[in-house]
Parts: C-alpha cells; sequence; structure tokens
C-alpha cells in the first residue's frame, strides 16, 4: 500500500475499518474446519474483533476506568503534516488515567515520536482510535520509527494503545524501556525494517494482541523481541491472536523471540506467507519456559517452525515449507523441550531434530507428521533420553526405532493439501489418527479448544466423528 496522502485515503472495507483482519482471517479459518463453535475459544473467534479477548489474555491492570477522557479532533483545512503535529503534541502531554481518543484520518508526524508515558496500575494512559474511524499514523520518511515507546531514558509503561494503523517509518512501533504495555487491534504494515521490536532494553508484562502485522522490509520480522545472545530479553509476555503474512526483506521472521526470553505465551496467532521461520524461539537460559501453543503457520519459505528449546510446543498447525519443525542448538543448548499434539503437513523433511539426542527433559508425543517426499521425522544423531510415544508419521521416520505407527496419506485428515490451501485438519474417523495418542501428554484440549477424550487423537485436532459437525452449507 505505501505511505497513504490525503490524496490516496479512502474507506477501507468493513473488516479492515475494523481493525482485527486476523480476527476475520482465523473466523475463515474456522469456516474451513466446518467444526460447530462449543467452545470458549471458538464463540470469540465467531464473535470477531469487537469481542471480548478471554481473561488470561486482558492485563488486569487495564480494567481500570478513565479519569479523563480527551477526543482529539482534526482540523479538516489542515494537511496530514498539521494533524501528525498536534497529534504529537496531545500525546506528549498525557498523564496517568488519561485516555487520547483520535478521530479518523491521517496523521503524518515528520518529528521523533518518542512516547515515554508513563501510567500507573490504578490509573493507566491510552490512546485509542474513536470507535469506527480508521487513524493512520505515519511519517513522511523512513528517517525514523513511527511510534517509539520508552526511549530518551525514560521508560514507558502501564500504556495501551488501541485501534491505531501504523504505516512506514523505519520501524513500526520500536518498544525500547517498556514494561505493562499492551498494543491490542493495530495494524502495522510498510515498514522499511521490522514491524514492532522489543529489542533494545529488557522489556517484561509486554501483550501484543489482536493485530495485524505485513509487508515489512530491511530485516523484515513481524515481531522482533529480545536480542541475540540474551543481550536483553523479554519476559513474561503475551503474543496472542495477531495475524502476520507477508514479512519481507532480507529475514523475514513472522515472531522471533530471542535467546533468554522467558516465562512468555506465544498463543492462537495466524502466521503465513513468511520468508524466514513463521515462529523463530530461542532457549530461555534455565529460566521458565516458553509456550506455543494454538497457533496455525503456513507457507514459509523457511522452517515453518523453529524452537532451540525450553519450551511447550502444543497444539500448532504447521503446513508448507522447506521444513515443518527444525530444532538446533543456535546461541544456547536444546533441553527441556515438549513436542505435543502438533500437525505437520509439508512437501519436504517434517521434523528435523538435530539436537535432541541424549538431552534432559525431551518429550515428542501424539504429533501428526505427514510428508509427501520425506523423510517424515529425523533424529539425526539418535534420540537418547527422549521420550518418544503416540504419534502418526507418513513418511520415513530415521534415527528411532518406536513411538510411531504408519499413516495413510492425506485422506487421514478431513480436507487439506501440501500447498496449505485446504486446511481442515481433523482426523478422518476411523483412520490412522484416530486414537493413536498416549494420554496425559499436557494438552486437555485441541488447537480449537475443543476438549480432548480417550481415546486420545495424535494431531492438533479431536476427530471429525460421525454426527458431531453440522453441514456447513
Amino acid at each position: 500500500m505505501g505511505i497513504p496522502t490525503d490524496n490516496t485515503i479512502r474507506t477501507p472495507p468493513r473488516a479492515a475499518r475494523r481493525s482485527l483482519v486476523s480476527w476475520a482471517a482465523l473466523c475463515a479459518l474456522a469456516w474451513a474446519f466446518a467444526w460447530a463453535p462449543t467452545s470458549a475459544a471458538i464463540a470469540q473467534i465467531e464473535a470477531g474483533p469487537d469481542a471480548e479477548l478471554p481473561r488470561d489474555m486482558v492485563p488486569e491492570w487495564s480494567h481500570a476506568r478513565p479519569r479523563r477522557i480527551i477526543r482529539h479532533r482534526t482540523d479538516p483545512r489542515g494537511g496530514a503534516i498539521d494533524r501528525g503535529i498536534g497529534l504529537r503534541i496531545a500525546a506528549l502531554a498525557l498523564q496517568p488515567g488519561d485516555m487520547l481518543m483520535i478521530s479518523g484520518g491521517i496523521y503524518s508526524i515528520p518529528k521523533l515520536f518518542n512516547l515515554s508515558l508513563q501510567g500507573t496500575r490504578t490509573a493507566p494512559i491510552w490512546i485509542v482510535a474513536e470507535h469506527g474511524q480508521r487513524v493512520v499514523i505515519t511519517r513522511p520518511d523512513n528517517g525514523q520509527n513511527v511510534i517509539n515507546l520508552g526511549g530518551l531514558g525514560s521508560p514507558a509503561r502501564y500504556l495501551i494503545l488501541q485501534g491505531l494503523e501504523v504505516v512506514g517509518g523505519s520501524q513500526g512501533i520500536r518498544l525500547i524501556e517498556a514494561d505493562h504495555v499492551w498494543i491490542d487491534r493495530c495494524i502495522v504494515h510498510d515498514t522499511s525494517q521490522a514491524g514492532i521490536t522489543a529489542n533494545s532494553a529488557d522489556t517484561s508484562f509486554l501483550s501484543f494482541t489482536r493485530n495485524e502485522i505485513h509487508h515489512t522490509s530491511g530485516t523484515g520480522e513481524g515481531l522482533y523481541l529480545g536480542a541475540n545472545h540474551g543481550a536483553h530479553v523479554m519476559s513474561n509476555s503475551l503474543i496472542a491472536r495477531n495475524w502476520i503474512h507477508h514479512t519481507g526483506g532480507s529475514q523475514g521472521d513472522g515472531i522471533e523471540v530471542k535467546q533468554g526470553s522467558w516465562g512468555n505465551r506465544i498463543v492462537g496467532n495466524l502466521v503465513h506467507d513468511t520468508n524466514y521461520p513463521a515462529i523463530l524461539v530461542y532457549g530461555t537460559g534455565g529460566r521458565p519456559r516458553n509456550v506455543i501453543e494454538q497457533n496455525v503457520c503456513l507457507r514459509s519459505g523457511d522452517n515453518v517452525m523453529q524452537v532451540q528449546g525450553e519450551a511447550l510446543v502444543r497444539n500448532n498447525l504447521l503446513v508448507k515449507g522447506n521444513i515443518g519443525f527444525h530444532t538446533h542448538d543456535h546461541q544456547g543448548k536444546t533441553r527441556d523441550l515438549v513436542f505435543v499434539h502438533n500437525t505437520i503437513i509439508t512437501a519436504g523433511l517434517g521434523a528435523d531434530l538435530y539436537s535432541w539426542n541424549d538431552r534432559p527433559g525431551m518429550v515428542f508425543a501424539n504429533n501428526a507428521i505427514y510428508t509427501r517426499n520425506g523423510p517424515a521425522v529425523s533424529f539425526e544423531e539418535g534420540a537418547k533420553r527422549v521420550l518418544v510415544v503416540g504419534n502418526v508419521a507418513s513418511g520415513e521416520v530415521q534415527g528411532v526405532d518406536h513411538g510411531f505407527v504408519q499413516g495413510r496419506g492425506l485422506a487421514d485428515f478431513v480436507d487439506v493439501d501440501w500447498a496449505a490451501k485446504f486446511l481442515d485438519a481433523r482426523p478422518t474417523h476411523g483412520r490412522a489418527l484416530a486414537g493413536a495418542g498416549r494420554s496425559g501428554m499436557e494438552a486437555a484440549e485441541d488447537l480449537m479448544g475443543a476438549p480432548r477424550a480417550e481415546p486420545v487423537d495424535a494431531g492438533c485436532f479431536v476427530s471429525a466423528r460421525p454426527g458431531a459437525l453440522p453441514d456447513p452449507r
């Protein structure tokens, strides 16, 4: 799209006006699954972007009521830069308890826009789009990031950005010194570098929910969180229900969480058409593990998902990439990696478990790995001390002689293909995946929140049992 101007602004489609295109995509995905919305998770998806998030995805401090609502209205006689200058002045003046509600329009900010705003637990600060309005924040060049949070030696905390469209600049949003920041229902696109970053200082208690990030450049990460070799880490943070796609540039990972970052949840994201892995997570350096679950990752130009270790990886759907799932030592050793109830469908190598042999805390259980050209799974150096149970593979399994049964091709799923165009990856009733799993493997629900029952199905979904589904037509 590029950076909009006053002459190019137009009313976008309804889904774009409502910001959370991610929900539209996930809703379409749910329709493809043709599954009755019986769980809270499905009800949330069908309710759309204006629905409430589950309680565990909403910062507790965000429930405070604003003390003052400031309605920022634009002067129709001014241009985008005039509006941007005015918005910058208004934002920099915010105090704890203030909510800045911005009317629709394009705001081009020509100067450094650094928000070192400090709310409190009982009086956070909000910067939000007026309901139903398209608020575009940009700048006239890519010489700076569009928005910095917590730079210039002063942190940002207890701050909410909601419903904003951030276009162009170097990075879209850069978090520097920040904690207790919630970025929700924002769209970030057409940046000359990464979309959103938090890699310049230690950060904690960040929440990125229901955002769309696309068409990045430079190194091109959608979300770049933490720094190499643990120089800066992100902890106790949430990356949930975002839609990240068409990340470009020289790397273009969808979500990248760097070495040493710990205690984070990466849940329910839709990530597709990325240059590098859709999701790439390093180790925690001995701190509490990261949890990576219920994500849908499609069409990566590299590994679809890559995790070094110290993580619980469960209920993910990984389709079409050079390798479905990959692990190796990098900036830390692989250890304490639990990979359960995931489904991999890809033409090449399904799961490349290069550094799993003789490492502590390793579990590979109840997964479905289907490859066209194989091998399905490769423990390249062996599988000593790895718990391997309840898996189904369509393709060769290398480096281990137990824990797998052979699948019978894509007919084991309701409706999938190698190109990630059809994604109903529920097990077909009565075929190889149904009842093939081992109980007690840290996954009481499936990818869409359906409860698992005995006998346990392998893969990220429960089976399509006769009589359980309505006619989607």
